[in-house]
């Protein structure tokens, strides 16, 4: 507890370190550099393949001879990491944000191990929190994106998107029946299947929607 992975590998008492497989969500820097220096690397959310080809990668690093585990050289990879994250800190982004803004549509960008997935926020009809992650349900496929609701909702449009349970957001474009419920809750049919609870905290938000406020 309070340490990160880079500070277990930093605390580790031998000079030789263990063969290591990161697990990542997604950090550039962290995939780069310890491509050479760790054996493997595995972009979260983590599958049975990816752990099988790690599990593969360290047997044959361990008849092998062309890899010394040395922590030192490890370490190096880290202070280079570090390094890398200090110049990105300080370098000015330049952007003509303020020209496209206007013509491009919101978009929501989820890291997936190797891919990148770039959905339309109009398409996107309801989210709901697992854990650290959240999942983007659009167009009958569910995306799974590294983010707290809080995060997310600094993202997306707030003209069409609420907060209607502490776990739940829907696209106000998407309600097609607003069904009441016991103790002055509801729930919202999207589409012809999905039926998502509006809390008593959160009902407000549906309440202004429908008076067209």
């Amino acid at each position: 507890p309070g340490l990160n992975g880079f500070d277990v590998v930093k605390n580790l008492q031998s000079d030789v370190a263990p063969l290591i497989v990161f697990t990542t969500a997604y950090e550039q820097y962290a995939l780069d550099a310890f491509d050479v220096h760790a054996v493997d690397y595995i972009l979260k959310p983590i599958d049975d393949e990816r752990i099988t080809r790690a599990i593969e990668r360290a047997k044959q690093r361990v008849t092998s001879t062309q890899s010394n585990g040395s922590k030192p050289s490890i370490l190096g990879a880290i202070d280079a990491i570090h390094h890398n994250y200090q110049n990105e800190a300080l370098m000015p982004i330049v952007t003509p944000a303020t020209i496209i803004e206007q013509k491009v549509e919101p978009k929501v960008v989820i890291k997936d191990r190797d891919e990148i997935t770039i959905l339309k926020q109009s398409e996107v009809e309801w989210v709901d929190a697992a854990g650290d992650y959240v999942c983007l349900h659009a167009k009958g496929q569910t995306h799974i994106k590294r983010s707290t609701l809080k995060e997310l909702l600094t993202e997306l449009d707030e003209t069409l998107f609420k907060r209607v349970h502490r776990s739940t957001i829907v696209n106000l474009n998407f309600i097609r029946k607003v069904i009441p419920h016991t103790k002055g809750e509801f729930f919202l049919q999207l589409g012809e299947y999905e039926k998502i609870k509006v809390s008593r905290n959160y009902k407000d938000a549906i309440k202004h929607f429908l008076a067209g406020e």
